[in-house]
């Protein structure tokens, strides 16, 4: 089961947008890319029944931010906990908590399994140059 939850905005949550610029270059790119437009993936990747799972699209944007920051698993999770750009691009808050490594190897594993890996990351690469962020890299 796809597990989304969107809990009310907290001080600490009001903080985390004060301390992170909107000129950042990972706030850039959450406002440009049209996040929505994957939603249809996800549920390829999981069932309908069972204990919510971690977020997909939490997964997919940390795997991003691995592509980006040339991060390996262990490193990218805790980045992820540490760095407050990365928890506002994921879309987290301060109280949320971070997939852990073992989760992303097996979303990276369910993305390669279904056959969507390289189209979801060319997705976000189209979109980012349709929007003149990056050239083709």
């Amino acid at each position: 089961m796809l597990g989304r939850v969107q809990p009310q905005k907290s001080f600490g949550d009001e903080a985390l947008e004060l301390h992170v610029s909107s000129d950042h270059f990972l706030v850039k790119v959450a406002g440009l890319v049209d996040w929505a437009a994957f939603d249809a993936y996800w549920p390829k990747l999981y069932g309908a029944t069972g204990n919510s799972s971690c977020d997909a699209l939490v997964c997919f944007k940390m795997l991003l931010l691995q592509q980006w920051y040339d991060l390996s698993d262990p490193q990218c999770e805790a980045q992820c906990k540490d760095r407050l750009s990365f928890r506002r691009f994921l879309g987290l808050s301060l109280a949320d908590a971070i997939p852990d490594e073992t989760v992303l190897v097996r979303f990276r594993k369910r993305l390669v399994q279904a056959g969507i890996a390289k189209k979801l990351f060319e997705a976000v690469l189209a979109q980012l140059e349709a929007a003149g962020v990056v050239s083709n890299k």
